[in-house]
């Protein structure tokens, strides 16, 4: 497929996004009364009112406003955004809200049941760091049918109704966007072949999407959104990767900033990273163990925000931990974790049912990255645990049902991320 084997077709959103109204136009109706007129009007406005503060907002350097605002917690943005046009635009640049969201975004996991396709009665939970302290809290987005991943606070979900749309939502804002349909003389075979990465270089968010073509071959398309110029999908060479290196690309997809990854659990000895700046395909050898033996083992890979983590499960109670640079495939051991001594912590948690099941503690995901890990039992429970890796304290969570059918999704809480050119 190449990329102008189809007209282009142009993204448009599915729900109704507020317009962006001019500065002086959203400070509201003129009233008779002054008192009423400044209470009626937010803090920010009535602050540069006057032609004095006015003045002296305005002789502001760019480089200190630009920091002022920074501190500015995410739900006061939009009414310092009506103070002036100079506000307004500082705000509504790519690199202040790149900025913001790594001062102000809260991280964590997603934990939510997948039963046939379908969500059930358990509500999602978010499990995250707050202010230093371990949170779980529910998460209050209603994900849509088929799995999902997410980037930046952004969420990529494929829904059927009214009609097949692959959608990019930031669900604290409701905003939503409807990616152009894939060619449909290529059938949709698995939801997992979606993912989405943001390009610092550009400063695009890009969707790839995993396809089987007609000689049964895996290929790879991306297509890029929120930009002006590129609305349609484009073909990423994979000519140099064996077959048996492109059965990577039906695990789910991993994202790094600026790079998509795909990994398999077992024997396999390599991972394939896709640059999303270059849309480049690699593949990069895994670590190996001085005593070896790695491609035997159960191996967990997680993102790390900018680097890729590899768990690899020596036995049932340690861990080896590696962390990989996406730019280079270099690979970086980092953890070991051995929950040997204090076997008797999770006793209480057992039950006679599954006395006959080997116990281990096997990896979710960071909920802070290289600070605080999730684990689940490898037997049925609804218990799981976050562990510390600094001060090796442990905080245990019940979820609904059994946490060994649940799905995790890193993700992160964001109010200003959107698809802005």
């Amino acid at each position: 497929m190449d990329s102008g084997s189809h007209s282009d077709i142009v993204p448009t959103p599915v729900s109704n996004k507020k317009a962006n109204s001019p500065p002086m136009a959203a400070a509201g109706v003129k009233s008779k009364s002054k008192d009423t007129r400044r209470r009626s009007r937010p803090y920010y406005f009535r602050v540069c009112k006057g032609n004095r503060n006015s003045q002296i907002m305005d002789s502001l350097p760019d480089e200190l406003l630009f920091h002022i605002l920074l501190h500015l917690p995410a739900e006061d943005i939009p009414n310092a955004a009506m103070v002036c046009r100079k506000w307004y635009r500082t705000t509504r640049a790519r690199d202040f809200v790149h900025a913001h969201r790594s001062h102000h975004s809260v991280s964590g996991l997603v934990i939510h049941v997948l039963a046939n396709n379908r969500l059930n009665c358990h509500p999602q939970v978010f499990v995250s760091m707050r202010n230093g302290r371990f949170d779980v809290s529910n998460f209050v987005h209603q994900i849509r049918r088929l799995a999902w991943c997410s980037c930046n606070g952004l969420i990529l979900e494929y829904d059927f109704a009214p009609e097949p749309a692959l959608l990019i939502t930031n669900p604290i804002t409701n905003q939503r966007f409807a990616a152009p349909p894939f060619p449909s003389r290529i059938s949709i075979l698995n939801h997992r072949r979606f993912g989405i990465s943001y390009s610092p270089a550009s400063m695009e968010y890009k969707v790839v999407y995993i396809y089987c073509d007609k000689k049964d071959v895996f290929q790879c398309a991306v297509l890029t959104v929120g930009g002006v110029d590129d609305k349609s999908w484009r073909r990423i060479c994979t000519r140099h990767l064996s077959p048996t290196s492109k059965t990577h690309l039906l695990n789910d997809p991993i994202i790094t900033l600026g790079f998509i990854h795909w990994a398999q659990c077992d024997t396999h000895t390599h991972v394939l990273t896709l640059n999303v700046d270059t849309e480049t395909m690699t593949k990069y050898t895994l670590p190996q163990s001085p005593q070896g033996g790695y491609e035997r083992r159960p191996k967990f890979y997680f993102s790390a925000g900018k680097s890729l983590s590899l768990f690899v499960v020596v036995s049932d109670l340690y861990l080896e931990g590696w962390d990989m640079k996406s730019e280079s495939g270099e690979w970086t051991k980092l953890y070991n974790i051995d929950f040997t001594p204090r076997m008797c912590e999770f006793e209480r948690f057992r039950s006679d049912e599954y006395s006959h099941v080997p116990f281990a503690l096997l990896p979710l995901g960071w909920i802070k990255f290289r600070e605080v890990l999730a684990f689940h039992f490898s037997y049925p429970s609804t218990v799981c645990t976050a562990y510390n890796l600094v001060t090796r304290e442990f905080h245990f969570f019940e979820l609904g049902s059994d946490a060994c059918h649940h799905e995790v999704v890193p993700h992160t809480i964001n109010n200003l991320e959107w698809l802005s050119t």
